[in-house]
């Protein structure tokens, strides 16, 4: 039975100063995130339930007119632009392999209330972009009488990720209605998803044995939230994932330690000669990739040199060069099916001192040192929530780890000299979010100069970038490439 019931709520607005979001409490504490459980999954159905424990009403003023946008923790916004600037949540489940999917809402529990006009969305933009300069734009949609969105619940087109196939299920849980300001709010959903025979899209032919890759297998426990129910039934066996290392004649001394290292560590690695055994041109490295995937299994892939040595592929939206395309392996989707990296260097001695700083880092750790312990958050001021709000999460789950200090080196002030002495002193994580260029961060204007007068010798940070335009491999030096070669052998 499907039950809907509607309330309407005469809700007292309580004028707020502009910026400051308002928590709207639907049972829960502030902050609390949407509460999504999977009640039942097997090769039929999977049943599951969509609970709103409140949400941020954030006050915007636009031309003398006040606005409001909504905030839900755990969600993300929908990014139309021109439509209402609501929240979206998304979860991905797995799916039978050739089965047509549909669902079903069984339970919707909402309310309506008089809402402040919601404020349009400025839809997606890259990180180079300072927001403030977007202008708010109001679609057609704004002088109607409709609901937007107009679907509570969708499903995605099916993709395969590696060994499963998936589907992301989205929760809609506001809808606006601009021509009486009433926003709905579903607070409840129970959903049904149904699978039957007869040959979906983008199904998932198996034809490896039955194993998988412990690292992807830790993957798809946070990814899909059926995983343990639903994988149940295929019984694979863990094991180390296959390496596959491809590089140019010319770099093979410089990556062989590498290469033999990994297999002490017992990982299986292949190295493969560019172009003479994979052929010339990013399509037959491609093309090779798949066929080692497809014989063997794949789960790591590391190209040695810069792109001038090992050419790459391009997106097929933008254009933009992109290794992860070459490990697009299974289904006829977007989702890279192994891991890939680039060791990017022109010349031997640069690709064999990135090999001993990685074999060093792993191979001869400085145990019960203080600065694995020290991370580095460092963030822009922009957004909403602003880049600053969601390093202070990473941070958080950071010290619940294993973490005693995270520095905070967040926007207004924040200063090359502060990321200086944090690298310097030892730190083994850096989170950045923020605007970048092809050589530097936004937020502090630390530099590819900056990096290469570094002297944190061997204490060397794992960098986690949300930027644009750093990692531009395909033009000179961009500055992640800067992280990775600077330094020497006598001078780390």
């Amino acid at each position: 039975m499907h039950k809907v019931m509607y309330v309407v709520l005469a809700l007292a607005i309580v004028t707020s100063l502009a910026g400051a979001p308002r928590w709207i409490s639907l049972g829960g504490p502030e902050g609390a995130p949407v509460e999504v459980k999977v009640l039942q999954s097997n090769e039929r159905v999977t049943l599951m339930s969509f609970n709103l424990k409140g949400y941020y009403e954030e006050e915007v003023m636009l031309d003398g007119s006040r606005y409001v946008r909504i905030t839900l923790p755990g969600a993300t916004p929908i990014l139309e632009k021109g439509m209402p600037d609501l929240p979206k949540v998304a979860r991905s489940i797995v799916v039978p392999d050739m089965a047509d999917i549909s669902f079903s809402i069984k339970e919707d529990r909402s309310f309506e209330r008089k809402s402040p006009p919601i404020i349009p969305s400025k839809g997606h933009f890259n990180r180079d972009v300072d927001p403030a300069t977007v202008p708010y734009e109001f679609s057609d949609f704004y002088n109607g009488d409709s609901y937007y969105p107009e679907r509570i619940l969708d499903l995605g087109t099916p993709y395969i990720l590696r060994d499963f196939r998936g589907v992301v299920v989205r929760f809609n849980p506001f809808q606006y209605n601009p021509s009486d300001n009433t926003l709905r709010v579903h607070r409840h959903l129970l959903v049904e998803v149904r699978y039957t025979d007869g040959g979906g899209v983008n199904v998932k032919v198996r034809k490896r044995s039955e194993k998988i890759s412990q690292d992807f297998l830790n993957i798809y426990r946070d990814h899909f939230i059926n995983f343990d129910r639903a994988a149940s039934k295929y019984n694979m066996i863990p094991e180390p994932g296959r390496l596959l290392v491809i590089a140019p004649s010319a770099f093979v001394s410089a990556v062989e330690p590498l290469v033999e290292w990994k297999m002490q560590k017992g990982i299986p690695t292949k190295l493969a000669l560019y172009p003479d055994s994979t052929g010339s041109g990013g399509d037959n490295i491609k093309n090779y990739i798949q066929g080692e995937y497809n014989n063997e299994g794949v789960t790591y892939v590391i190209l040695v040199g810069d792109v001038q040595q090992i050419p790459t592929l391009y997106g097929s939206y933008e254009g933009a060069p992109s290794d992860p395309c070459y490990v697009k392996l299974e289904g006829n989707d977007h989702y890279p099916d192994a891991f890939i990296s680039r060791i990017s260097g022109q010349t031997q001695a640069s690709i064999s001192y990135q090999v001993t700083k990685f074999i060093r880092y792993e191979r001869y750790p400085d145990a019960g040192a203080d600065w694995y312990h020290l991370g580095t958050g460092i963030a822009s001021d922009q957004g909403s929530p602003p880049d600053w709000q969601r390093a202070e999460w990473l941070r958080d789950s950071l010290l619940n780890y294993s973490y005693t200090e995270i520095d905070q080196i967040y926007d207004p002030g924040a200063s090359a000299s502060d990321v200086y002495a944090a690298v310097n002193a030892g730190r083994s994580i850096i989170n950045y979010i923020g605007h970048g260029s092809g050589t530097s961060w936004g937020t502090t204007g630390f530099s590819n100069s900056d990096v290469h007068a570094l002297s944190n010798g061997y204490k060397m940070p794992f960098i986690i970038d949300v930027a644009c335009l750093n990692g531009g491999f395909t033009n000179d030096e961009c500055f992640a490439e800067a992280w990775l070669r600077a330094g020497s052998e006598s001078d780390p």
